[in-house]
């Protein structure tokens, strides 16, 4: 068994000296400073503790009786755990015991955390990070203390106000910082980083407005595959867009579109592939006129990024004449003035969902939606009953 005994480092001194806390064990002895330093002469040698007459006495022995219980605590440990004890794993031992763990704070915790997510889509790594930028910014204008605790309905409401009223920016985008907030509180939660369940209140809830989305039909899809471009760059832009068109996949994953993700049977062709954003296992047909242009490039695609894409696919539609107007709640528009690379992805849902027999959940599997919901916010027209469909309800009532 140890012994534990606390000595004064020079006893002799007419100023503070410090305490030490000799530990006897196995023959030899560890020294540990207590952090703590008194006047000798006020110092109990018999007891090993401070006078009771003198100042601040309870508090400082009550620190001493602490630091002596984690030492006895650190020894048992390491001799329960049959470690061959010296007194570096001793000192190691009980400073780890005795370190107060530093608490995370909000914004510490939050960047943190983005730096360990990044397994995540670029788009999805970007919400966290434009979230943390809003709340420093949030902070820094309306002087509101942004910390786990203060995160509730009072918060909730001044947050809508400084995105809408003083940013500028839809109650769209404030939903998306709420719902990256909501998961950031969780996993604090989790981690035992606070007690405030405010951010579950039905009120603390994620707002969006859904808004119209534009979508190409068969026939301005037609229009992009017939025309003919001199410029080689517009034409490679052209391919690239109609690829997403015609297979509905993300602008992450096309770069998997190669040679040995595709393979080919008695009914087609299929692209095989992970997808970047849910981690999923996809297997989606491809189209004659998708395959036709892969070929055409000898299974290796154009690397073009984004955001060249989006610029140019606007000359490109515009020269293929996909100059129908569309209108929604931000205005009226010619089609190319407003074509992405996502208007692809959406086109290919609506296009699925109209023109075919295919069941809701069968096109999801293709586009990678996991909820219901999501998936109907992408297809931009609705299936019209059938009047067969209609005339079952009550039969023939003549």
């Amino acid at each position: 068994m140890a012994r534990y005994n606390f000595y004064l480092k020079d006893k002799k001194a007419k100023k503070e000296t410090s305490i030490i806390l000799y530990i006897s064990y196995n023959s030899k002895f560890c020294k540990i400073s207590t952090g703590l330093k008194i006047l000798p002469k006020k110092w109990n040698y018999k007891k090993q503790k401070l006078k009771a007459q003198s100042s601040k006495s309870t508090e400082t022995n009550n620190i001493l009786n602490n630091i002596l219980k984690q030492a006895e605590i650190t020894y048992l440990s390491l001799v329960n755990e049959e470690i061959y004890i010296t007194n570096e794993i001793l000192k190691q031992s009980f400073k780890l015991n005795t370190t107060p763990i530093k608490k995370l704070n909000f914004f510490t915790f939050f960047e943190q955390h983005i730096e360990t997510q990044k397994q995540l889509a670029k788009s999805t790594l970007s919400d966290y990070r434009q979230t943390l930028n809003t709340l420093i910014e949030f902070q820094r204008v309306t002087k509101y203390m942004v910390d786990f605790n203060s995160i509730n309905l009072s918060f909730y409401d001044k947050f809508k106000t400084f995105i809408i009223q003083n940013q500028g920016y839809s109650i769209n985008t404030f939903g998306k910082r709420i719902k990256v907030i909501k998961t950031f509180m969780k996993d604090a939660l989790d981690r035992k980083l606070h007690k405030n369940i405010d951010f579950k209140h039905k009120d603390f809830k994620t707002t969006e407005k859904i808004k119209k989305k534009m979508y190409l039909n068969l026939t301005d899809i037609k229009k992009l595959i017939v025309t003919e471009f001199n410029d080689k760059k517009l034409e490679e832009v052209r391919d690239v867009f109609l690829l997403i068109c015609l297979l509905g996949i993300r602008i992450s994953d096309f770069h998997q579109l190669n040679k040995s993700n595709i393979t080919k049977s008695i009914e087609g062709y299929t692209f095989n592939f992970q997808c970047q954003k849910t981690n999923n296992f996809q297997n989606i047909p491809i189209h004659l006129k998708g395959i036709e242009i892969i070929k055409k490039y000898k299974y290796v695609l154009p690397k073009i990024n984004e955001n060249t894409i989006n610029k140019n696919i606007k000359k490109v539609a515009e020269l293929s004449g996909v100059d129908d107007e569309f209108t929604n709640t931000d205005g009226t528009f010619k089609k190319y003035e407003i074509i992405t690379t996502k208007i692809g992805r959406i086109s290919f849902a609506t296009n699925a969902y109209l023109n075919t027999e295919m069941p809701k959940r069968s096109i999801m599997v293709i586009t990678g939606h996991k909820k219901e919901n999501s998936f109907d916010r992408y297809v931009q027209a609705q299936r019209p009953p059938k009047h067969k469909e209609i005339y079952k309800i009550y039969g023939d009532l003549s």
